[in-house]
This record gives structure tokens, sequence and C-alpha cells, in this order.
């Protein structure tokens, strides 16, 4: 479970899907900023590699156009969700 302290601004907590994912959206408001360009740069690697999985299998794969679109897995992979039904978060 992901948490941010009642003591800061929000004190929202947030909890992992099924999935074990949580999505950008989430992760922005718990920390009430922006993400670092490095965090920026990773997130583009782990989306494109999130792409290209879906496009080698054959898969359909939608475009995301919001933060809440995108599904981070635990482990700092954008879960192949993300691309499969954008919206449905």
């Amino acid at each position: 479970m992901m948490r941010k302290d009642a003591g800061t601004a929000g004190g929202t907590e947030f909890t992992l899907d099924g999935a074990e994912c949580i999505n950008l959206q989430q992760i922005l408001q718990a920390f009430n900023s922006t993400i670092s360009e490095e965090h920026a740069w990773a997130l583009f690697y782990q989306a494109a590699r999130c792409f290209q999985k879906c496009l080698a299998e054959g898969n359909t794969c939608f475009l995301i156009s919001e933060p809440r679109h995108v599904l981070l897995h635990k482990d700092g992979s954008v879960h192949p969700r993300t691309l499969q039904h954008p919206g449905d978060t």
C-alpha cells in the first residue's frame, strides 16, 4: 500500500490495485509535485518497452492521453493494461 502521511498537504491514501499497480495521476497527487526529468525519461523508456511488447504480440494498443491512464506496477514497469483500455482505470 502506498500512503501519504495525513500531516502533509492532501493527506491522501492510495492503495495498489489487484495487479499491484497505481496510476501516474495518483503518484503525482501523492507527491503534490511534477516528476523530475530523470523520472520522465525512465517513464518514457518503460512506456516504449510496453508499446513494443504490445505490438510484437499483435495486440491492439490504445494511445494514452492522461496521467491517470498510465498504470505503473510496483516494480516500476508500465503495466500492459495501460495500452489495452485507457480510461478504464
